[in-house]
Protein backbone atom coordinates (compact mmCIF):
# COMPACT_ATOMS: atom_id res chain seq x y z
CA UNK A 1 0.00 0.00 0.00
CA UNK A 2 1.32 3.45 -0.92
CA UNK A 3 2.21 5.98 1.78
CA UNK A 4 -0.15 8.88 2.47
CA UNK A 5 0.01 11.71 -0.07
CA UNK A 6 -0.44 14.50 2.50
CA UNK A 7 -0.40 15.26 6.22
CA UNK A 8 1.68 13.61 8.92
CA UNK A 9 4.20 10.97 7.86
CA UNK A 10 6.53 9.17 10.25
CA UNK A 11 9.89 7.51 9.69
CA UNK A 12 8.37 4.27 11.00
CA UNK A 13 5.66 4.37 8.30
CA UNK A 14 8.32 4.86 5.63
CA UNK A 15 10.39 2.04 7.13
CA UNK A 16 7.46 -0.40 7.06
CA UNK A 17 6.56 0.53 3.47
CA UNK A 18 10.17 -0.22 2.51
CA UNK A 19 9.83 -3.71 4.00
CA UNK A 20 11.06 -3.15 7.57
CA UNK A 21 9.41 -4.30 10.78
CA UNK A 22 7.46 -1.68 12.71
CA UNK A 23 9.32 -0.22 15.68
CA UNK A 24 12.77 -1.39 14.54
CA UNK A 25 15.69 0.97 14.01
CA UNK A 26 15.73 2.91 10.74
CA UNK A 27 17.30 6.00 9.22
CA UNK A 28 16.51 8.11 6.17
CA UNK A 29 19.83 7.13 4.58
CA UNK A 30 19.07 3.39 4.77
CA UNK A 31 19.25 1.85 1.30
CA UNK A 32 15.72 0.42 1.32
CA UNK A 33 14.22 3.74 2.46
CA UNK A 34 16.16 5.73 -0.15
CA UNK A 35 15.14 3.24 -2.84
CA UNK A 36 11.48 4.20 -2.35
CA UNK A 37 12.23 7.60 -3.88
CA UNK A 38 15.33 6.68 -5.93
CA UNK A 39 17.77 8.72 -3.85
CA UNK A 40 21.50 8.08 -3.73
CA UNK A 41 23.38 7.75 -0.45
CA UNK A 42 23.99 11.08 1.27
CA UNK A 43 21.54 13.02 -0.92
CA UNK A 44 19.46 15.81 0.61
CA UNK A 45 15.95 14.53 1.43
CA UNK A 46 12.74 15.88 2.97
CA UNK A 47 9.86 13.87 4.42
CA UNK A 48 7.37 15.20 1.85
CA UNK A 49 9.37 13.44 -0.88
CA UNK A 50 7.95 10.16 0.44
CA UNK A 51 4.32 11.28 -0.03
CA UNK A 52 2.60 8.63 -2.16
CA UNK A 53 5.70 6.44 -2.36
CA UNK A 54 5.12 2.72 -2.72
CA UNK A 55 7.54 -0.15 -2.33
CA UNK A 56 8.67 -2.00 -5.42
CA UNK A 57 8.85 -5.78 -5.10
CA UNK A 58 12.35 -6.67 -6.37
CA UNK A 59 11.59 -8.86 -9.37
CA UNK A 60 13.92 -10.65 -11.74
CA UNK A 61 12.98 -11.96 -15.19
CA UNK A 62 14.93 -14.62 -17.09
CA UNK A 63 13.97 -14.75 -20.76
CA UNK A 64 14.59 -17.52 -23.27
CA UNK A 65 17.80 -19.49 -23.35
CA UNK A 66 19.13 -22.79 -24.61
CA UNK A 67 19.11 -26.27 -23.10
CA UNK A 68 17.90 -29.32 -24.96
CA UNK A 69 16.41 -26.73 -27.32
CA UNK A 70 15.82 -23.00 -27.44
CA UNK A 71 12.89 -21.77 -25.36
CA UNK A 72 10.56 -18.77 -25.48
CA UNK A 73 9.65 -18.99 -21.77
CA UNK A 74 10.16 -16.00 -19.49
CA UNK A 75 10.69 -16.97 -15.84
CA UNK A 76 10.03 -14.75 -12.83
CA UNK A 77 11.75 -14.69 -9.43
CA UNK A 78 11.10 -12.52 -6.39
CA UNK A 79 14.65 -11.63 -5.42
CA UNK A 80 13.99 -10.89 -1.74
CA UNK A 81 12.34 -14.28 -1.13
CA UNK A 82 13.98 -17.65 -1.80
CA UNK A 83 11.96 -20.05 -3.91
CA UNK A 84 11.54 -21.55 -7.36
CA UNK A 85 10.98 -19.49 -10.49
CA UNK A 86 7.49 -19.26 -11.98
CA UNK A 87 6.17 -18.80 -15.51
CA UNK A 88 5.72 -15.13 -16.46
CA UNK A 89 5.00 -15.23 -20.20
CA UNK A 90 6.68 -15.82 -23.55
CA UNK A 91 9.04 -14.19 -26.01
CA UNK A 92 7.73 -13.82 -29.57
CA UNK A 93 9.75 -16.90 -30.56
CA UNK A 94 12.08 -19.43 -28.98
CA UNK A 95 15.57 -17.95 -28.80
CA UNK A 96 18.87 -18.03 -26.96
CA UNK A 97 22.41 -16.70 -27.41
CA UNK A 98 21.57 -13.80 -25.14
CA UNK A 99 23.63 -11.87 -22.63
CA UNK A 100 22.00 -9.64 -20.03
CA UNK A 101 18.75 -7.82 -20.68
CA UNK A 102 18.13 -4.31 -19.32
CA UNK A 103 15.61 -3.25 -16.69
CA UNK A 104 13.95 -0.01 -15.63
CA UNK A 105 11.65 0.12 -12.62
CA UNK A 106 8.77 -0.85 -14.92
CA UNK A 107 10.14 -2.56 -18.04
CA UNK A 108 12.49 -5.41 -18.99
CA UNK A 109 14.11 -5.19 -22.44
CA UNK A 110 15.61 -8.06 -24.45
CA UNK A 111 17.94 -7.30 -27.37
CA UNK A 112 18.38 -9.51 -30.45
CA UNK A 113 19.45 -13.07 -29.75
CA UNK A 114 19.31 -16.15 -31.92
CA UNK A 115 16.07 -17.78 -33.06
CA UNK A 116 15.68 -20.99 -35.11
CA UNK A 117 16.57 -19.19 -38.35
CA UNK A 118 19.59 -17.34 -37.00
CA UNK A 119 20.30 -14.06 -35.23
CA UNK A 120 17.51 -11.48 -35.07
CA UNK A 121 17.36 -7.68 -34.73
CA UNK A 122 14.22 -7.38 -32.63
CA UNK A 123 13.99 -5.57 -29.28
CA UNK A 124 11.13 -6.80 -27.10
CA UNK A 125 9.91 -5.83 -23.65
CA UNK A 126 7.95 -7.07 -20.67
CA UNK A 127 6.22 -5.02 -17.97
CA UNK A 128 7.42 -6.25 -14.58
CA UNK A 129 4.09 -5.66 -12.86
CA UNK A 130 2.01 -7.58 -15.42
CA UNK A 131 2.68 -11.21 -16.31
CA UNK A 132 2.23 -11.90 -20.00
CA UNK A 133 3.90 -12.17 -23.36
CA UNK A 134 6.36 -9.60 -24.70
CA UNK A 135 5.52 -6.50 -26.69
CA UNK A 136 7.54 -5.25 -29.67
CA UNK A 137 9.80 -2.30 -28.76
CA UNK A 138 11.80 -1.72 -31.95
CA UNK A 139 14.87 -2.99 -33.77
CA UNK A 140 18.64 -2.98 -33.53
CA UNK A 141 20.47 -1.56 -36.56
CA UNK A 142 21.56 -5.11 -37.53
CA UNK A 143 20.82 -8.70 -36.59
CA UNK A 144 22.95 -9.69 -33.63
CA UNK A 145 23.32 -12.54 -31.14
CA UNK A 146 25.09 -12.74 -27.77
CA UNK A 147 24.11 -9.14 -26.98
CA UNK A 148 24.55 -7.98 -23.40
CA UNK A 149 22.92 -4.86 -22.00
CA UNK A 150 22.83 -2.52 -19.00
CA UNK A 151 20.78 0.49 -18.02
CA UNK A 152 20.23 3.58 -15.95
CA UNK A 153 16.70 4.64 -14.99
CA UNK A 154 16.14 6.11 -18.46
CA UNK A 155 18.57 4.62 -20.98
CA UNK A 156 19.60 1.08 -21.95
CA UNK A 157 22.88 0.37 -23.76
CA UNK A 158 23.44 -2.94 -25.56
CA UNK A 159 26.78 -4.35 -26.71
CA UNK A 160 26.31 -6.24 -29.98
CA UNK A 161 28.47 -9.33 -30.51
CA UNK A 162 27.67 -11.30 -33.66
CA UNK A 163 26.73 -9.03 -36.56
CA UNK A 164 26.67 -9.62 -40.35
CA UNK A 165 29.98 -9.41 -42.15
CA UNK A 166 32.26 -9.87 -39.15
CA UNK A 167 33.11 -12.59 -36.64
CA UNK A 168 33.05 -10.09 -33.79
CA UNK A 169 31.64 -6.68 -32.92
CA UNK A 170 32.60 -3.70 -30.77
CA UNK A 171 29.32 -1.85 -31.47
CA UNK A 172 27.28 -0.20 -28.69
CA UNK A 173 23.70 0.94 -29.30
CA UNK A 174 21.14 2.57 -27.00
CA UNK A 175 17.43 3.16 -26.55
CA UNK A 176 15.36 5.37 -24.26
CA UNK A 177 13.54 2.79 -22.15
CA UNK A 178 10.25 4.63 -21.75
CA UNK A 179 9.84 5.23 -25.51
CA UNK A 180 9.53 2.34 -27.95
CA UNK A 181 11.69 2.75 -31.02
CA UNK A 182 14.79 1.56 -32.81
CA UNK A 183 18.27 1.66 -31.29
CA UNK A 184 20.81 4.41 -32.00
CA UNK A 185 24.60 4.30 -32.21
CA UNK A 186 26.27 4.92 -28.83
CA UNK A 187 29.96 4.21 -29.48
CA UNK A 188 32.39 1.32 -29.42
CA UNK A 189 34.05 -1.07 -27.00
CA UNK A 190 37.84 -1.29 -26.78
CA UNK A 191 37.78 -4.60 -28.66
CA UNK A 192 35.24 -6.65 -30.57
CA UNK A 193 33.54 -9.68 -29.07
CA UNK A 194 31.93 -12.71 -30.62
CA UNK A 195 30.40 -13.83 -27.33
CA UNK A 196 28.79 -11.79 -24.60
CA UNK A 197 30.52 -10.25 -21.60
CA UNK A 198 29.17 -9.61 -18.11
CA UNK A 199 27.41 -6.24 -17.84
CA UNK A 200 25.89 -4.09 -15.09
CA UNK A 201 25.67 -0.48 -13.97
CA UNK A 202 25.44 2.22 -11.36
CA UNK A 203 23.11 5.17 -12.02
CA UNK A 204 25.82 6.85 -14.10
CA UNK A 205 28.36 4.25 -15.16
CA UNK A 206 28.01 1.06 -17.21
CA UNK A 207 30.45 -1.85 -16.99
CA UNK A 208 31.31 -4.55 -19.55
CA UNK A 209 33.66 -7.29 -18.33
CA UNK A 210 35.23 -10.18 -20.22
CA UNK A 211 33.80 -11.84 -23.32
CA UNK A 212 35.35 -13.75 -26.20
CA UNK A 213 37.73 -12.11 -28.68
CA UNK A 214 38.11 -14.42 -31.68
CA UNK A 215 41.28 -12.70 -32.88
CA UNK A 216 43.16 -13.98 -29.83
CA UNK A 217 41.36 -16.51 -29.89
CA UNK A 218 40.84 -16.31 -26.16
CA UNK A 219 38.63 -15.07 -23.44
CA UNK A 220 38.99 -11.39 -22.70
CA UNK A 221 40.08 -10.25 -19.23
CA UNK A 222 39.56 -6.50 -19.69
CA UNK A 223 36.87 -4.57 -17.78
CA UNK A 224 35.57 -1.44 -19.56
CA UNK A 225 33.21 1.36 -18.60
CA UNK A 226 30.97 3.93 -20.23
CA UNK A 227 29.13 6.98 -18.93
CA UNK A 228 25.54 5.98 -19.71
CA UNK A 229 24.19 9.50 -20.23
CA UNK A 230 26.91 10.43 -22.76
CA UNK A 231 27.35 8.54 -26.02
CA UNK A 232 30.98 7.64 -26.68
CA UNK A 233 33.54 4.86 -26.65
CA UNK A 234 34.35 2.75 -23.60
CA UNK A 235 37.36 3.37 -21.34
CA UNK A 236 39.62 0.82 -19.65
CA UNK A 237 38.61 0.10 -16.04
CA UNK A 238 40.84 -2.81 -15.00
CA UNK A 239 41.13 -6.58 -15.41
CA UNK A 240 39.44 -9.76 -14.30
CA UNK A 241 41.65 -12.37 -12.60
CA UNK A 242 41.36 -14.57 -15.70
CA UNK A 243 40.52 -14.18 -19.37
CA UNK A 244 36.94 -15.39 -19.58
CA UNK A 245 33.83 -15.61 -21.69
CA UNK A 246 30.10 -16.13 -21.16
CA UNK A 247 30.26 -14.70 -17.63
CA UNK A 248 27.18 -13.53 -15.76
CA UNK A 249 27.03 -10.24 -13.91
CA UNK A 250 24.84 -7.84 -11.94
CA UNK A 251 25.20 -5.05 -9.38
CA UNK A 252 23.73 -2.77 -6.80
CA UNK A 253 24.60 0.93 -7.05
CA UNK A 254 28.15 0.52 -5.73
CA UNK A 255 29.37 -3.03 -6.26
CA UNK A 256 29.26 -5.30 -9.30
CA UNK A 257 29.69 -9.09 -9.31
CA UNK A 258 31.05 -11.17 -12.21
CA UNK A 259 30.26 -14.89 -12.02
CA UNK A 260 31.08 -18.18 -13.70
CA UNK A 261 31.62 -18.67 -17.43
CA UNK A 262 34.59 -20.31 -19.13
CA UNK A 263 38.26 -19.44 -18.90
CA UNK A 264 40.25 -19.12 -22.13
CA UNK A 265 40.88 -22.89 -22.09
CA UNK A 266 37.09 -23.46 -22.09
CA UNK A 267 37.13 -24.86 -18.57
CA UNK A 268 33.91 -24.09 -16.71
CA UNK A 269 34.27 -21.78 -13.70
CA UNK A 270 32.49 -21.23 -10.38
CA UNK A 271 34.52 -18.12 -9.52
CA UNK A 272 32.77 -14.91 -8.45
CA UNK A 273 34.70 -11.61 -8.45
CA UNK A 274 33.66 -8.06 -7.64
CA UNK A 275 34.52 -4.47 -8.43
CA UNK A 276 33.59 -1.13 -6.87
CA UNK A 277 31.92 0.60 -9.82
CA UNK A 278 33.01 4.13 -8.94
CA UNK A 279 36.71 3.20 -8.61
CA UNK A 280 38.66 1.84 -11.58
CA UNK A 281 40.78 -1.18 -10.75
CA UNK A 282 41.10 -4.94 -11.07
CA UNK A 283 38.44 -7.38 -9.89
CA UNK A 284 38.81 -8.97 -6.45
CA UNK A 285 37.78 -12.45 -5.31
CA UNK A 286 34.28 -12.53 -3.78
CA UNK A 287 33.47 -16.23 -3.36
CA UNK A 288 32.17 -19.20 -5.33
CA UNK A 289 28.99 -20.42 -6.96
CA UNK A 290 27.68 -23.75 -5.68
CA UNK A 291 28.86 -25.37 -8.92
CA UNK A 292 30.62 -24.43 -12.15
CA UNK A 293 28.39 -22.46 -14.50
CA UNK A 294 29.11 -22.12 -18.19
CA UNK A 295 27.46 -20.48 -19.93
CA UNK A 296 27.59 -18.07 -17.03
CA UNK A 297 24.58 -17.63 -14.78
CA UNK A 298 21.60 -15.44 -15.59
CA UNK A 299 21.81 -12.80 -12.85
CA UNK A 300 19.37 -10.37 -11.29
CA UNK A 301 19.79 -8.07 -8.28
CA UNK A 302 18.02 -6.03 -5.68
CA UNK A 303 19.86 -3.37 -3.67
CA UNK A 304 21.18 -6.09 -1.35
CA UNK A 305 21.08 -9.48 -3.11
CA UNK A 306 22.19 -11.06 -6.40
CA UNK A 307 20.43 -14.21 -7.63
CA UNK A 308 22.32 -16.35 -10.15
CA UNK A 309 20.51 -19.00 -12.22
CA UNK A 310 23.36 -21.34 -13.16
CA UNK A 311 23.78 -22.13 -16.85
CA UNK A 312 22.29 -25.41 -18.13
CA UNK A 313 21.11 -26.55 -14.70
CA UNK A 314 17.99 -25.77 -12.64
CA UNK A 315 20.09 -24.54 -9.70
CA UNK A 316 19.73 -20.95 -8.52
CA UNK A 317 22.13 -19.42 -5.98
CA UNK A 318 22.17 -16.09 -4.22
CA UNK A 319 24.73 -13.77 -2.63
CA UNK A 320 24.49 -10.85 -0.24
CA UNK A 321 26.27 -8.20 -2.30
CA UNK A 322 27.83 -6.35 0.63
CA UNK A 323 29.41 -9.48 2.15
CA UNK A 324 32.00 -11.54 0.28
CA UNK A 325 31.46 -15.27 0.57
CA UNK A 326 30.13 -18.34 -1.18
CA UNK A 327 26.62 -18.65 -2.54
CA UNK A 328 23.51 -19.94 -0.76
CA UNK A 329 20.75 -22.02 -2.35
CA UNK A 330 17.87 -19.89 -3.66
CA UNK A 331 15.62 -22.44 -5.39
CA UNK A 332 15.16 -24.06 -8.79
CA UNK A 333 14.42 -22.61 -12.21
CA UNK A 334 11.72 -24.05 -14.49
CA UNK A 335 14.24 -25.57 -16.90
CA UNK A 336 17.96 -26.17 -17.32
CA UNK A 337 18.86 -23.42 -19.79
CA UNK A 338 21.77 -21.09 -20.46
CA UNK A 339 22.39 -17.97 -22.56
CA UNK A 340 19.20 -16.34 -21.28
CA UNK A 341 18.50 -12.60 -21.02
CA UNK A 342 18.03 -11.56 -17.38
CA UNK A 343 17.40 -8.29 -15.56
CA UNK A 344 15.50 -6.82 -12.61
CA UNK A 345 13.43 -3.80 -11.65
CA UNK A 346 15.64 -2.91 -8.65
CA UNK A 347 19.32 -2.84 -9.62
CA UNK A 348 22.37 -0.64 -9.43
CA UNK A 349 21.51 1.52 -12.39
CA UNK A 350 18.23 2.62 -10.82
CA UNK A 351 19.52 3.68 -7.38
Amino acid sequence: MALTSSGALSLNEIHVEAGGDTGTTAGLNDTDIRDLISKSSGATMAFNEWYGAASVIPTGLIAGGEGAAKTNTIQKITISTTGNSTDFGDLSSARGNYGNGAGSSTRALYFGGQAAGGNVDTIEFSVFATAGDVTDFGNLTVTSGFNTALSSSTRAVSALSEIPGTARSDVLEFVTMASAGNSTDFGNLLAGRTASSASFSSPTRGIFAGGWDLTAPNGYEVIEFITIASAGNSTDFGDLSYAGLYQGGASNSTRGLIAGGYNSGFTKQNIVEFITIASAGDATDFGDLSAVSAPGPACATSSTRMVAALGETVTMDYFTISSAGNSTDFGDSLAAVGLSASCSNVHGGLA
